[in-house]
């Protein structure tokens, strides 16, 4: 799958929002097509961090969709040595900012606190949290809207 076959699934995945299997299906297709360091980049660059945010705001109630979607934002804006390896750091900062002003704080926070006892929204809603705190502003973001409390439950 090429840039054409990329373009392809994030239209089918825009187009039909309201369609848990759609985008569940369309981020596991990324994902593994990301996983070639080749084409980690391409993806990266097509992310439209908004659909994801979009998602899962249509599926609150959906554990699938908000796995899958908080994989999405933990993957696609991850700052660590490796991945700035495979992937621009403009790229990522562009995505870090999308989901923030998207409103992808308080969409992972919900999803976490809606889904507590799924191990893989809080393993990417934790993982995405760091990333986004890369960036000074959102520090005090996360804080407000209740990150500490989500993240540390009694």
């Amino acid at each position: 799958m090429g840039a054409d076959g990329i373009h392809v699934v994030l239209t089918a995945m825009t187009a039909h929002v309201e369609h848990a299997y759609v985008q569940t299906a369309g981020w596991t297709v990324l994902d593994n097509f990301a996983i070639n360091g080749d084409n980690t980049k391409a993806v990266v660059g097509a992310i439209q961090i908004r659909v994801v945010v979009s998602a899962m705001t249509a599926h609150t109630g959906h554990e699938g969709v908000q796995e899958y979607d908080c994989a999405a934002l933990h993957r696609f804006t991850i700052i660590d040595y490796w991945s700035l390896a495979l992937r621009s750091q403009e790229l990522v900062n562009n995505n870090l900012m999308e989901s923030t002003d998207a409103g992808g704080i308080n969409v992972v926070l919900a999803a976490m606190t809606a889904h507590d006892g799924r191990m893989g929204v809080q393993l990417h809603g934790c993982g995405w949290l760091p990333n986004l705190a890369c960036i000074k502003e959102n520090n005090t973001a996360i804080v407000v809207t209740g990150g500490i409390r989500v993240v540390v439950k009694p």
